[in-house]
């Protein structure tokens, strides 16, 4: 596709998504292209980075889909995609719970494999954390203090980042997996990114608290495998990811994951209150 940007006036023709996302949905396209259309509350500018990203990532050599034009769809951005044929990592273990250890192993391999490359030009893990945990809920503005006092003192780096990385990012395809949306990826530490790894495998506190579901204990056997994985090419990560975690859930709760909140402010209060 070339380097331009079309408008498509009518949403109409593009028939139902194939799937759905918190920011954007999927359209077939045409010449083996997919249209990620992004909600009309996403702007411009944040479409345009994770398309310039994107192309970025994919220029390194990493599993990423190629990147194609930019688009509006009456009131909303979007951008074209390669169209990969394959499920998410996160689809195939719903029949088969039972593959969570291979799967999150497999996570972790490729999680490492991005954190090996450098990407230039993206924003710095710590500035886009500091934002977050700025608009963070949180009652207690003190807290915030202490989380961004926090941040400040945790290790620079400049690994590739994907700033998203779960089961659902990672597609089984035909040539292997392949890792899609990049639009919260920056640069820096990797354990920030294995900690916001664990924060979604397994809620605010992934190593307390009882199991209270079938679902629990799996969440708990990913965790396991995911870092267990991670730590035989990156020894000591545990405790590295485990020093970001509490900034990571401040930060987390920016995003108005509302099933999410109550469990994450206790964790931040735990960890903050003096």
């Amino acid at each position: 596709m070339s380097d331009t940007l079309h408008s498509i006036p009518r949403v109409d023709g593009l028939g139902s998504p194939v799937a759905r996302g918190r920011t954007a949905e999927i359209y077939a396209w045409q010449d083996s292209w997919v249209l990620k259309l992004f909600h009309d509350r996403m702007p411009r500018e944040a479409v345009q980075r994770e398309r310039e990203i994107a192309r970025a990532v994919h220029e390194s050599g990493l599993p990423v889909p190629a990147v194609g034009d930019m688009v509006q769809v009456g009131e909303r951005w979007g951008v074209f995609y390669e169209r990969i044929e394959g499920t998410s990592l996160l689809a195939s273990l719903s029949p088969h719970p039972w593959k969570v250890v291979a799967a999150f192993r497999d996570l972790a391999i490729l999680h490492h494999e991005i954190h090996a490359h450098t990407v230039p030009g993206l924003s710095l893990l710590k500035d886009r954390l500091a934002a977050k945990i700025s608009r963070a809920l949180l009652s207690d503005r003190d807290l915030k203090t202490r989380a961004l006092d926090r941040l400040a003192h945790l290790p620079e780096a400049n690994s590739l980042c994907h700033g998203d990385f779960h089961p659902g990012n990672v597609l089984i395809a035909p040539q292997g997996l392949v890792i899609i949306d990049w639009i919260d990826a920056s640069v820096g530490d990797p354990a920030a990114d294995v900690a916001r790894t664990l924060l979604l495998a397994g809620g605010a506190s992934p190593s307390e608290g009882r199991f209270r579901s079938w679902r629990d204990v799996l969440r708990h056997i990913a965790r396991w495998a995911y870092l267990r994985s991670y730590e035989q090419h990156c020894p000591g990560i545990r405790e590295r990811a485990t020093s970001w975690l509490p900034v990571v859930a401040a930060g987390r709760l920016s995003e108005g994951i509302s099933e999410e909140r109550a469990q994450l402010q206790t964790f931040v209060h735990r960890h903050f209150s003096p």
